[in-house]
């Protein structure tokens, strides 16, 4: 009787290594093939500049789209257009300096970003 749950404890325990092969296999596909190249936007047609929430499901984006800068009202119904922005001097202040994209994330979440890469590339032994 002892012999059958022990088969049946290696069958399960078998089974358990195929799924979780499969699920860490899933995932280094994903992170492998699915990423863009290169991280940033750069060469993309539409880039968000700016991102302001206004309540839980209503927002205003500040969209570049190929050049043409334009405010952006969404809601979880509708996108309207608020406005083009054209002042140059606005522009200047809205899009990325030196060719960096603009981060949608706010400023704090931003830098937990950065720090969480520097922890990582420290672990593995690599310079931050």
């Amino acid at each position: 009787m002892d012999f059958s749950f022990f088969s049946a404890l290696l069958k399960m325990l078998f089974a358990l290594a195929i799924v979780l092969g499969l699920l860490i296999g899933s995932v280094y596909f994903l992170k492998k093939f699915m990423a863009p190249a290169g991280g940033g936007d750069e060469g993309q047609a539409i880039r968000i500049l700016a991102t302001r929430s206004l309540g839980p499901k209503s927002s205003i984006l500040v969209v570049d789209i190929l050049g043409k800068v334009v405010a952006l009202g969404v809601t979880g119904a509708q996108i309207s257009v608020l406005t083009d922005l054209d002042d140059p001097s606005t522009l200047d202040r809205l899009r990325p300096q030196g060719g960096a994209p603009a981060s949608p994330l706010p400023m704090t979440l931003d830098r937990y970003r950065k720090m969480l890469k520097s922890f990582a590339s420290s672990r593995k032994g690599g310079k931050p």
